[in-house]
């Protein structure tokens, strides 16, 4: 599951523009699953063209395996990003 929301800062207000919590298919291999994540963000990315990204640090996994899966799942997003020139800041 990816957690995506999108904020609008206008001085010190903010707006909640979008959120959701994205699913790639279970059962899937991991590959299948990260182009169906990857895909969903581009969409968003280019309907809601931000300026800026947070993206959240990996706390906890239930085991290597899942640590590795979510880092390689975290690089897809974050090279989407970057190839859009987004900024990118990161949170714990």
């Amino acid at each position: 599951h990816l957690g995506v929301g999108c904020i609008e800062k206008s001085g010190n207000q903010l707006r909640l523009l979008y959120a959701d919590t994205l699913h790639a298919p279970r059962g899937e291999k991991l590959f299948a699953r990260l182009s169906v994540l990857q895909s969903v963000l581009k969409k968003l990315l280019t309907e809601l063209n931000p300026t800026v990204v947070a993206i959240e640090d990996i706390f906890y996994a239930k085991s290597v395996r899942s640590a590795m899966d979510l880092g390689t799942a975290r690089g897809v997003i974050i090279g989407e990003c970057l190839g859009r020139g987004l900024t990118i800041h990161e949170y714990a």
